[in-house]
């Protein structure tokens, strides 16, 4: 998968930032993720269309791990839970154009990537949709 550095001004992330956000949200990042965030914080995928449920979605960009930006991963985890009542296993590491996220959701030891649409209540089952496995597997199924 290739990346657009050039659309983001974005520090480089350094494996002490991700062991800090890891603290702090008390998981660990999967070894697929954390090789991505390092290269490319903040970036935007080239490829940027994926399906989830019947509907393609479009991947913005990574969240970033440099607590400088205004997108900064534990801001948006916080928010998230504090105004949507989102659960805390839930871990936005992108956004889309409308401000919705895929997040990891960490209630297992590999997690899976689900998408939240923040449009819809948290009982309605559009508003958490599964997206893929893992990581790797988003960034596969991502499309021009």
């Amino acid at each position: 998968m290739n990346w657009d550095k050039t659309s983001s001004n974005h520090p480089q992330i350094t494996e002490e930032l991700i062991q800090t956000v890891e603290h702090r949200m008390q998981i660990r990042f999967p070894a697929d993720y954390r090789t991505i965030i390092k290269e490319n914080n903040g970036a935007r995928p080239i490829n940027q269309t994926i399906q989830v449920g019947t509907q393609n979605e479009g991947f913005d960009k990574l969240m970033s791990l440099h607590p400088s930006d205004d997108d900064y991963l534990l801001i948006h985890w916080e928010m998230l839970q504090q105004h949507h009542e989102l659960p805390r296993h839930y871990v936005p590491i992108a956004i889309d154009s409308f401000g919705n996220y895929f997040c990891f959701d960490f209630q297992q030891d590999n997690p899976s990537i689900v998408f939240y649409d923040q449009n819809f209540e948290l009982i309605d089952p559009k508003a958490i949709q599964h997206v893929s496995d893992s990581f790797t597997q988003l960034v596969e199924k991502l499309q021009p």
